[in-house]
């Protein structure tokens, strides 16, 4: 079961208002709030869930009791990737372009 703390940690790991949260999961601002302070018994495990999902779908992982990871998406990924691949390119232009070894691998 996921505990009122992990909701408000992944609310933080994506940058969400209780606004934002209660629209995405299509639940009252007061719900989302209950779940956040006071968890099982306050709200129906139903709601819990709905919550729980709409941070999944966002890149929320609940990992232990009193943890959360938020997974890059994979556009994310591939943008990374790209200012890398860039990097490196410019990198071995200008070892080029002033006949230099080659930077090495990192």
């Amino acid at each position: 079961m996921v505990s009122p703390a992990q909701f408000r940690m992944a609310r933080a790991a994506v940058r969400w208002s209780l606004r934002e949260v209660a629209r995405g999961a299509g639940l009252s601002l007061a719900t989302v709030a209950r779940i956040e302070v006071e968890g099982r018994g306050a709200t129906s495990a139903e709601a819990r869930k709905v919550v729980q999902r709409t941070f999944e779908a966002n890149g929320i992982t609940f990992v232990r009791r009193n943890a959360v990871r938020l997974l890059p998406k994979p556009e994310e990924k591939v943008e990374a990737a790209r200012g890398k691949i860039k990097a490196l390119a410019a990198e071995f232009t200008k070892a080029a372009s002033e006949d230099e070894p080659c930077p090495s691998r990192r």
